[in-house]
C-alpha cells in the first residue's frame, strides 16, 4: 500500500522527490514499485538534507482523481 495515497501499489505510477530551491536546485524522478523502498528514501532525506522536503504520489488518493503529498519540516538545529 502506498503510504501516502493509501492505494495499493499497483495504482501508485511515481514519486518525485523535490530538494528546495537551495543547495543544487534539482529535481529527481523514480519509479518505487514498494512501500518499504519509500519510507526508506524518507529516511535518507531527512538525514541527509537540513532543508524542506516534498514527496508527492501521483497515483489517484483515496478520494479519487488527484495528488497526494508527505512534506517533511525543515529540522531545527540549536
Amino acid at each position: 500500500m502506498c503510504i501516502i495515497c493509501a492505494h495499493p501499489l499497483p495504482h501508485r505510477i511515481h514519486w518525485w522527490w523535490n530538494t528546495r530551491k537551495g543547495r543544487n536546485d534539482s529535481i529527481q524522478q523514480t519509479k518505487i514499485n514498494q512501500s518499504c523502498i519509500a519510507q526508506q528514501s524518507i529516511f535518507i532525506l531527512e538525514k541527509e538534507y537540513d532543508i524542506e522536503q516534498i514527496i508527492i504520489c501521483e497515483a489517484e488518493n483515496v478520494h479519487g482523481i488527484g495528488r497526494d503529498t508527505l512534506q517533511l519540516k525543515e529540522r531545527k538545529t540549536t
